[in-house]
């Protein structure tokens, strides 16, 4: 009878199993470390809600760190993949704009300027660069999208990559617990929030 040869550990039980329980890991990772920031999420809470063994984890990233770069890195692919779908819809910008608000405040989210601070002493220069990169990537659609808007007469910018950050920021004030409470849905907060980096606040009469 042949013998069962036996698996290193941490490894997935079968070869095909691989790509699942990375992405499994990485689903996880993104969640919590959104949810509750670099320093308070560990490797084994990680393991545990992902339903796999800390070596499991060390098979794929070899330190903390590099799992949240990984993870950072493939949460902002996974924004420009999304946020180009909602841009190329056939619909107002204003309209999409809304959607992509909306998209975001579904998901909880600590602030990702402060989330960045705090995980910066654990991460290399390299590392950072490449979340960086990532990032940078999702304000470039968004430009390109102010851009053809102010082409087109919809809107005007003088900067769109400005606008694009512009818009971001605006956007995650939606972040706020406190301010959450005060709208009765995610929608109707995804359309203040658009008024206010669509219109300012500054009426025409004034200007």
């Amino acid at each position: 009878m042949k013998q069962q040869s036996k698996r290193a550990p941490g490894r997935p039980k079968q070869e095909g199993e691989e790509g699942s329980v990375r992405e499994i890991i990485l689903h996880t990772a993104q969640g919590l470390f959104m949810e509750y920031g670099y320093e308070q999420v560990s490797l084994e809470q990680i393991a545990r809600i992902s339903g796999v063994t800390k070596a499991s984890i060390y098979y794929y990233f070899p330190n903390k760190a590099t799992l949240f770069t990984v993870a950072v890195t493939q949460m902002m692919v996974n924004i420009r993949r999304y946020t180009l779908l909602l841009l190329d819809r056939d619909a107002p910008l204003k309209e999409r704009l809304q959607d992509i608000v909306e998209a975001y405040l579904q998901r909880p989210h600590i602030d990702f300027a402060g989330l960045m601070k705090e995980a910066k002493p654990a991460l290399s220069e390299e590392q950072l660069e490449d979340m960086n990169r990532a990032e940078h990537a999702v304000h470039v659609e968004m430009a390109k999208a102010f851009s053809k808007a102010t082409e087109e007469g919809e809107l005007y910018v003088s900067n769109s990559l400005l606008a694009a950050h512009a818009f971001a920021a605006v956007m995650m004030t939606g972040n706020r617990e406190q301010l959450r409470e005060s709208f009765s849905d995610h929608r109707s907060m995804s359309q203040e929030i658009v008024n206010l980096f669509w219109f300012g606040v500054v009426p025409d009469r004034i200007v």
